[in-house]
């Protein structure tokens, strides 16, 4: 089945831009199903398991305020290339997964179906329950768009978090929900019922029941369940799903995830504005926004090293932000240019120039311009920038692959000091 949220597609990405975009998701996730953000294991499922919301909302708590916190870093870019999905680590508070919490008959619950995890958003801080069985194998990219989908039943769960103002109803919510959602497609809107959030019992809430028939397009008639609401500055469109025939059996297990959806009401970063860790980038909420760790060693992006990248609505790659900590004594703008002018797949680099740049008020960086050439002799254009910020001693790069000749995600940048 699709999923509620608009799919990334390569169609239009250039051989040399998407293997460095796989090249950089392979080497930061050697081994793909390692440290997804979740609590893995943290009870059996069913009934009288049930976590309370003040538990809840305290272990998100508790995993927003960490230093180090873990984090998603696989993209939907990987999924669809090798067919992975990221899987989930332990808190240290937590049962490992070897000796899960054993139910009353001091029996192991059977791993495939009466295990539920937390997922944890790193960005926004937001989580909610995913329920082992349909959602043994955690599948989750990107920042403002999160997907969870099901190896071994056709269902699917989706979050898209949009910035939104203080007071906005949940009327003028639906609104943009449907065009966030659903798109150009016509749905049929079986139920809509305002409610509070279960997990807080506080937080004004939207219900809405739909269908869609995909038949035309090859597809079936898709159920599906959107909890949307507004938790602070953000707002959060939670559609969870299956086919038609096989949503009556798997509606307990979505509507639980729904019941445990938690969010902040003072996150680090809102969408459109990506503040994680200190350093602000404006973006274009239009595309895909994913981040991903410095190295396999790192296994997350931290204050200290990582990527942000952006797509298009279309799937193609725009640019990549490479971040690092380090003394600027031993920073070479040409040199931290040089490493990044070397797409992987690309037999062929030609400089076709070099020059200073400014990136704000007492800021200068260098800048180069590549033609890159694979062995189809498919050739992209490609323009890398460095620079170092004081504030914070950190270094700068960003692979543009737009054809700006200076890329607006330059205009929108900050420097900053990791909290």
């Amino acid at each position: 089945m699709t999923t509620a949220h608009r799919p990334t597609r390569f169609t239009r990405l250039g051989l040399v831009g998407l293997l460095l975009l796989v090249a950089l998701i392979a080497a930061a996730c050697s081994v793909s199903n390692d440290d997804i953000e979740a609590d893995q294991f943290i009870r059996a499922a069913g009934p009288g398991n049930a976590a309370t919301a003040s538990d809840t909302a305290d272990d998100t708590a508790d995993d927003t305020t960490d230093d180090d916190p873990e984090d998603t870093r696989q993209d939907p870019a990987a999924d669809e290339q090798a067919g992975d999905a990221p899987d989930a680590t332990t808190d240290d508070d937590d049962p490992p997964a070897s000796t899960p919490t054993t139910t009353d008959d001091d029996q192991g619950p059977e791993l495939a179906d009466d295990i539920v995890r937390r997922y944890r958003n790193p960005a926004y801080g937001y989580s909610l329950e995913l329920v082992c069985g349909p959602f043994c194998d955690i599948s989750a990219g990107g920042i403002d768009r999160i997907g969870f989908n099901s190896d071994t039943d056709p269902t699917a769960i989706n979050v898209t978090a949009r910035a939104a103002a203080a007071g906005t109803t949940l009327d003028e919510l639906q609104v943009v929900w449907q065009a966030e959602t659903i798109g150009a497609r016509t749905p049929n809107i079986l139920a809509r019922q305002e409610v509070s959030l279960a997990a807080d019992g506080s937080t004004p809430a939207l219900i809405i029941d739909w269908d869609v028939d995909q038949r035309a397009t090859g597809g079936a008639i898709e159920r599906w369940r959107s909890l949307i609401t507004l938790v602070g500055p953000i707002a959060y469109f939670v559609n969870a799903g299956a086919i038609e025939e096989a949503f009556d059996d798997l509606e307990p297990v979505l509507q639980q995830s729904l019941d445990s959806f938690l969010a902040l009401p003072n996150p680090d970063s809102v969408p459109g504005n990506y503040t994680r860790f200190g350093f602000a980038v404006l973006y274009d909420v239009g595309g895909f926004i994913g981040e991903l760790p410095l190295s396999a060693v790192a296994n997350q992006p931290t204050s200290d090293g990582g990527r942000f990248f952006a797509q298009d609505d279309q799937g193609s790659l725009l640019y990549i932000i490479t971040w690092e900590s380090l003394s600027q004594a031993i920073y070479n703008a040409d040199t931290a240019v040089d490493a990044e002018s070397q797409p992987p797949g690309a037999v062929a680099v030609v400089e076709d120039a070099r020059d200073d740049f400014e990136l704000s008020p007492g800021i200068i960086g260098r800048a180069g311009s590549f033609t890159a050439t694979d062995a189809g002799g498919n050739s992209i254009s490609l323009r890398v920038f460095s620079w170092y910020c004081e504030e914070g001693g950190r270094s700068f790069t960003v692979q543009s692959l737009s054809a700006e000749e200076r890329p607006a995600v330059l205009d929108g940048f900050r420097c900053g000091t990791p909290e």
